[in-house]
């Protein structure tokens, strides 16, 4: 009963966030991926990630698997799982210079070290510390042209969060820019 319920919570809370995102799919879909999740729990380890699932999540982006994807995705992974683990070294010690260190600096006007402290304290008070993710996914970024233009070659990667209070989905996006690598956005849904 218990994996049931942890299915069904974990489903609504990846249609949730892909709604967010102006995705058009439905609730069942969303189980699926969850379901297929669960049989082939991802590795942390990037050489075992579990195509299967990714594929899943490809085909909710429109494409027809995960190869689209492919490339360098390994060496992707591995920098946006340090600009994550920056970021949450930042929060963990409420450090705006660490947590905003990948992010191009123009793009931080509309984010403080005011409004970082404030999010990082509810951050704290709703979820509690911070114990570990695993990763889900990648998706590519905006296909809006304007977003395309600020933030080229965006990709958009997910996590299940786990804090000490609850679990979330995170998203990290991360795009290239005359070579070098920035953060575009790092929310929890």
């Amino acid at each position: 009963m218990q994996a049931i319920n942890n299915a069904e919570r974990n489903s609504e809370k990846l249609y949730d966030i892909l709604t967010s995102m102006d995705f058009d799919i439905s609730q069942s879909q969303c189980s699926d991926v969850v379901s297929e999740m669960s049989k082939n729990q991802i590795s942390e380890k990037v050489k075992n990630i579990n195509v299967g699932c990714l594929d899943v999540i490809a085909k909710l982006e429109g494409y027809q698997g995960w190869s689209a994807y492919k490339g360098d995705v390994s060496e992707n992974i591995i920098r946006v799982e340090k600009f994550v683990d920056e970021m949450i070294e930042g929060d963990a010690e409420r450090s705006y210079e660490k947590f905003t260190q990948r992010f191009e600096e123009k793009y931080l006007v509309n984010f403080s070290r005011k409004k970082f402290l404030r999010d990082v304290r509810e951050i704290g008070e709703e979820f509690g510390q911070y114990q570990n993710r695993q990763f889900l996914g990648c998706l590519t970024g905006d296909r809006d042209p304007v977003a395309s233009a600020k933030y080229p070659h965006e990709l958009k990667y997910v996590w299940r969060f786990v804090f000490e209070k609850k679990e979330v989905i995170g998203l990290a996006c991360i795009y290239r820019k005359n070579e070098t690598y920035y953060v575009s956005g790092f929310r929890y849904f």
